[in-house]
């Protein structure tokens, strides 16, 4: 065996060995869980149905959104931190716990229980992103409804927002401030409803 055909095995380890790349960062996986605070209570009886949220675009899929600071129009996500299930679940479980956790003389349900309601909760997310930048934040923007079934009547239609500092610009704080700004707009849904 020539020199050159004993060179070529260790050329080509040497070449393989530079393509390689650096291990990719692991997945993060983040939940909400929306609690109330002490003294609030809804004012729904009977069986309430807290339908899944409607989302567009981005705000509807597990990748967490952000923006850059700059002037908000330019929305980009995450490629390594993912919410546990998509926003509008995820919205829909935290607003049936919230619920459950105020309305003590309610049943909460969600559609797929397939019970007669009095009241159907629907929900749309406008906004709901972590803003970078110098003054880093999160932006929060629903609009939640309530319609009577008996005669078909809408009770409360209402868009609710919140933007609450964070302290850092990790996707965890967003997540916590998040949470936060969830309680925030869930308290005062509940303040909104007719017949407090």
């Amino acid at each position: 065996m020539s020199r050159g055909m004993r060179a070529l095995p260790a050329a080509l380890l040497l070449i393989l060995g530079a393509c390689t790349q650096p291990a990719l960062p692991d997945d993060h996986f983040y939940r909400l869980g929306a609690a109330p605070a002490e003294g609030i209570s809804g004012a729904l009886t009977g069986v309430i149905e807290v339908s899944r949220f409607i989302a567009d675009g981005l705000a509807g899929r597990r990748p967490i959104v952000y923006t850059d600071g700059g002037d908000g129009r330019e929305v980009q996500s995450y490629h390594y931190h993912f919410w546990s299930e998509p926003p509008p679940i995820m919205l829909q479980n935290t607003l049936v716990a919230y619920l459950r956790a105020t309305n003590r003389g309610a049943q909460l349900v969600t559609p797929d229980m397939r019970v007669e309601p009095d009241y159907i909760i629907s929900g749309k997310i406008r906004r709901f992103e972590q803003v970078l930048g110098p003054a880093g934040k999160i932006d929060l923007a629903l609009e939640l409804a309530v319609k009577r079934t008996r005669d078909d009547k809408m009770i409360l239609l209402r868009p609710y927002s919140v933007t609450v500092a964070t302290s850092n610009a990790t996707v965890g704080e967003a997540v916590r401030r998040i949470n936060q700004g969830l309680n925030a707009i869930y308290a005062k849904f509940l303040s909104d409803i007719p017949g407090r």
